[in-house]
């Protein structure tokens, strides 16, 4: 793209009075006040704070006024706040939190009047104060000063929110020196450019229009490089109240005023970074050498670009306007000068077709005509053509061609019942037959034909099934009695045909409910001894499956006697019971037809048990009577119990006779025993016994377990 070269006309450029406003702000002493993002000088640094006021408030405490606050920071404990404000005697005052130095010049007269305050660290006075640039008051404070960070800049209130100012502010500057009186009276009474290295913080207070409508104008712009700007809180910005109003009239900060022209394409860019696409006239507000406002008057002419669109078709390539060549379809943009110098762009829609070559093979049985209908051709040979593509290139076709004749051959087919040749004749009977058909060149084709005719079969056979029957093709599988047919092939592949004469018998199922003592023989011929639910099949009497679930109770007791202090007890509850004398031929013990019996005699007995007339009978048992003259179980001692190899046992009977019995009342063992004596019990079976010991008048028994 071509650009003219940038013209600057300049037609003004010389130092003048600032064009901006000379206003001031109105804080009406309820709640107005400035938040600047200014943090101020900490700790003991030498620092100036300057600023115009007018009020008329009633600022000294002993009529009944308040202090009224112009600017404060810093934190809120004793020497850590630095603060500029009108006290007593209506008249400027420095603090630091908890001291200050107080001027006894009024300047609440209505009037326009400079105030600055000073601290000097190095000055033998380090605090001084200054009135419409001429030195007032000087001192020192009890209280050391380290002004904390805690608050950035406020101008109109104290840190802690209270004290507002009544009355007009402006030219509030801040610098992080000690003034000397001679540069606060040469520089008091006029607007600066912001170029001093110590100034740090500068609030002209000209924005908006005085006691007009300004309720978006919020911000006060700091005009040092540091843009530590003020947001404005609770004014009303309408009127001449709580609202920006006439300022100070000291002299204004001198200004540079510039005109001149430029000529662009498409767009233009402001010094201040504006995009300009249509010629107009910009104004801008810049910074001049000295720091003050360069006020910016351009002309501005916008030149059109143009763009235009067109489209091309081509063989092989393209030569463009410009020269370049292309040999691919696609858009490609040129672009020239229009009668602006600016840039005019072609666009161009571009297809390129390319010539081509091809090669083909014919086969043909006549003669052969070319593509391009230019030539025919009678022998097998290589020929070219040329043609024309559809989009207008040439083609140049190679012709592989072949004249092929008429070929000849046989085949040997079999059918079933009839056959269709590949010309579509019906055939019935075996034969030779001849067929004329077309080649895979298109040429005549002679077929001879040697024809084999075969014939289907038929069958018919009669079956008996249990349930189901499938066909020995497994095709079908029939489940009821009745005449079905079944197609298959042949071992000639021919279709057969089988008659099937079908009778289905079916299986059958029952169930018994079989009650038994001991043990039951099934109808399968299984033996089972146990109650229980079981599935038996057998064979019906038309040979088919005969399912059998059996729901059977067996009645199998084993009756145990047991002796317990010279009564025989049995272990089965809930039955009938009768006692039996072994030694009479098992005869029945009259009148013993508990659970529970003891005899009279010694002997052996068993008992009889019946349950769902089921009868079972004990072993005999050999019973002793045991003669307990003087039985005290707690005059012997064994131990440990349960035990496992060793027994051992205690008694005051001195040397006396031991029998153990198991829990059914077989002697296991006898022996003698002393006052102390162990028996090994390691051959014994794990289980509950009983161990008697009896001297000539005493008898003892004790209960013990084995244990493993």
């Amino acid at each position: 793209m071509k650009l003219f070269p940038l013209l600057l006309l300049l037609i003004i450029s010389s130092l003048c009075f600032s064009q901006t406003s000379q206003n001031a702000l109105n804080f009406d002493g309820s709640n107005d006040y400035v938040q600047t993002s200014f943090g101020g000088v900490q700790g003991s640094a030498a620092r100036t704070v300057e600023a115009w006021i007018r009020t008329t408030a009633n600022c000294d405490p002993g009529s009944g006024g308040i202090q009224h606050v112009i600017a404060d920071y810093g934190s809120f404990t004793t020497g850590a706040r630095f603060t500029l404000n009108v006290l007593w005697n209506n008249a400027p005052r420095i603090e630091v939190g908890g001291s200050g130095l107080s001027s006894a010049t009024a300047v609440n007269d209505g009037n326009w009047h400079h105030v600055a305050a000073v601290y000097d660290p190095n000055a033998t006075n380090k605090y001084s104060l200054y009135i419409d640039g001429a030195f007032d008051t000087s001192g020192n404070l009890p209280t050391s000063i380290n002004t904390g960070s805690n608050s950035n800049l406020i101008i109109g209130k104290r840190i802690d929110n209270v004290r507002h100012f009544d009355g007009d502010i402006d030219e509030v500057r801040f610098w992080n020196s000690a003034r000397t009186s001679t540069q606060i009276d040469s520089l008091y009474d006029q607007e600066i450019c912001p170029v001093f290295n110590d100034l740090v913080a500068y609030y002209r207070f000209n924005q908006g229009t005085a006691s007009g409508s300004n309720s978006g104008i919020t911000s006060l712009p700091d005009k040092t490089s540091s843009s530590n700007n003020g947001t404005l809180n609770n004014f009303g910005l309408s009127g001449s109240s709580s609202n920006w109003v006439s300022g100070t009239s000291i002299t204004a900060a001198p200004y540079t005023d510039s005109t001149w022209s430029e000529e662009k394409c498409r767009v233009y860019i402001t010094p201040k970074g504006q995009f300009v696409f249509g010629s107009t006239v910009v104004k801008e507000t810049l910074t001049n050498s000295v720091g003050c406002d360069s006020f910016v008057t351009i002309n501005v002419t916008i030149n059109p670009e143009h763009s235009t669109y067109t489209t091309a078709v081509a063989c092989d390539s393209f030569v463009t306007p410009l020269g370049n060549v292309k040999k691919n379809s696609g858009i490609f943009d040129e672009v020239f000068n229009n009668i602006y110098g600016c840039d005019s762009t072609v666009q161009t829609l571009l297809e390129i077709n390319y010539s081509g070559s091809e090669s083909i093979q014919v086969q043909k049985c006549d003669p052969y005509t070319s593509p391009s209908s230019k030539y025919t051709w009678t022998s097998t040979g290589i020929y070219y053509d040329t043609i024309q593509t559809t989009k207008g290139c040439d083609s140049i076709i190679t012709v592989d061609l072949t004249i092929d004749t008429e070929t000849f051959g046989s085949t040997y087919d079999t059918a079933c019942t009839t056959y269709f040749s590949p010309q579509g004749r019906f055939y019935t009977s075996s034969g030779i037959y001849v067929d004329t058909l077309n080649n895979s060149n298109g040429c005549d084709s002679i077929l001879t034909i040697n024809l084999t005719i075969n014939h289907v079969s038929d069958s018919n056979i009669s079956i008996t099934a249990c349930d189901s029957f499938t066909s020995s093709s497994g095709q079908n599988t029939w489940y009821n009695s009745g005449n079905v047919t079944e197609y298959f092939k042949n071992s000639n592949n021919c279709d057969s045909t089988v008659f099937y004469q079908v009778e289905i018998n079916k299986s059958t199922s029952s169930l018994l409910n079989i009650s038994e003592c001991d043990f039951y023989v099934s109808p399968a011929g299984n033996t089972y001894s146990s109650t229980g639910i079981y599935d038996e099949i057998i064979t019906n009497s038309i040979g088919c499956d005969s399912s059998i679930k059996l729901v059977l109770s067996i009645t199998d007791n084993n009756p145990i006697i047991t002796n317990s202090n010279n009564t025989l007890s049995t272990n089965i509850n809930n039955v009938t019971y009768q006692w039996l004398d072994c030694d009479n031929s098992y005869s029945a013990i009259t009148n013993e037809t508990n659970k529970d019996f003891s005899p009279s005699l010694d002997g052996n007995y068993a008992i009889e048990v019946e349950e769902n007339n089921c009868k079972d009978t004990s072993d005999c048992y050999a019973y002793t009577k045991v003669n307990v003259v003087n039985q005290k179980k707690n005059d012997i001692t064994i131990y440990p119990n349960p035990t496992d190899n060793t027994l051992h046992v205690a008694t005051h009977l001195g040397n006396s006779k031991y029998l153990i019995t198991n829990n059914i009342g077989v002697i296991i063992e006898t022996g003698v025993v002393q006052n102390h004596t162990e028996i090994s019990t390691r051959d014994f079976e794990d289980g509950i016994y009983f161990i008697v010991i009896s001297s000539d008048n005493e008898s003892f028994n004790k209960q013990f377990v084995i244990i493993h």
